[in-house]
């Protein structure tokens, strides 16, 4: 790479492997997987070994000189995992790795790396060292990222009786939308928008591409758009039921990386909204002469209510009278 880039050497944090993977989630548990503290991080990373595997080579026999048994691993590697974190965009960044020879005896391992624009060995790769007894020998990795983004490598140490395979991981950016878990709208009149809006923060350090949907009788606004980090929006999430009852539903939010629901619940009543009267009698008149009788639609409730007259008392009567005469 060239030599202009500012060059940092980063100190290695583990992450749990389960924060790399796509999953579909209620909000409270994405916040919970992404602020888990280091702690329990460190303690769960500390039972994550490199994979090594025999090299089952019959042509040439095991190590002449080793103390070591052949059921246990001549070298340590350290970190078991070499993961890179809070790197900048087209900014080199190095880590060391150590590689411990625990036999009585001088050994040999060749440490080699496929090809990639991203990470690099500062040194030749498939170069074969020497490692003394109780020695260390130190691999520095590169790293230069194109994109805020997640990257994956490994690196490959082979022994005359082993190849250790290393993974190596560089995490990026993450979007964090602050949903609550569940949304109730209680009671609510029947054939009545309710609305309320949430307030939702993007606490991660990358833009958020989201899509949110739901289904009827819920609605929400806005459904798609970009929200940068550190910043809010309001989001408005709609009732309107069309019959009475209690209704659930989900909001689903899509950022690419992940889904996360929220739970919606609301409970249709029937609001206070009558007639004076349901029988109207209109007194006798006179033939081409006209006659009326009066009657109040009264509205007890505390909401404005939309009426129109139809000939029949349900929808359902009206389209059915509607097939009949097509």
């Amino acid at each position: 790479m060239a030599s202009g880039f500012p060059k940092k050497t980063l100190t290695p944090r583990p992450w749990s492997r389960e924060m790399l993977k796509s999953f579909t989630l209620r909000p409270s548990k994405s916040l919970w997987e992404k602020f888990f503290s280091m702690k329990k991080k460190i303690e769960a990373r500390r039972s994550i070994l490199p994979s090594i595997n025999p090299v089952l080579d019959k042509s040439e026999p095991h190590q002449k000189l080793s103390s070591v048994p052949l059921k246990q691993n001549l070298f340590q590697i350290s970190p078991p995992e070499v993961v890179f974190q809070n790197f900048v965009t087209h900014e080199v960044s190095e880590m060391v790795l150590s590689i411990m020879n625990k036999d009585k005896f001088p050994q040999v391992v060749k440490v080699s790396m496929e090809s990639s624009p991203y990470f690099q060995l500062t040194c030749s790769n498939d170069a074969y060292r020497v490692v003394l007894p109780g020695a260390s020998a130190p691999v520095r990795i590169r790293f230069t990222p194109e994109e805020n983004k997640d990257y994956s490598h490994q690196l490959v140490c082979m022994t005359e009786s082993e190849r250790i395979v290393v993974p190596i991981r560089a995490i990026g950016g993450r979007t964090i939308l602050t949903f609550p878990d569940q949304l109730d709208f209680s009671a609510c009149p029947v054939k009545y928008s309710t609305q309320k809006t949430l307030l939702v923060r993007n606490v991660g350090n990358r833009a958020a591409h989201y899509q949110l949907s739901t289904q009827s009788p819920f609605s929400v606004v806005p459904t798609t758009g970009t929200l940068g980090a550190g910043d809010s929006m309001r989001v408005t999430v709609g009732f309107h039921p069309l019959t009475t009852g209690d209704h659930s539903g989900w909001l689903c939010c899509n950022t690419g990386e992940e889904t996360i629901h929220t739970e919606l619940h609301g409970e249709a009543g029937a609001v206070r909204v009558g007639l004076s009267t349901n029988f109207v009698e209109v007194e006798t008149t006179f033939i081409t002469m006209s006659n009326h009788a009066t009657m109040f639609i009264k509205n007890r409730s505390n909401v404005t209510a939309h009426f129109q007259w139809k000939a029949f008392p349900t929808e359902e009567e009206e389209n059915k009278e509607k097939r009949r005469l097509v």
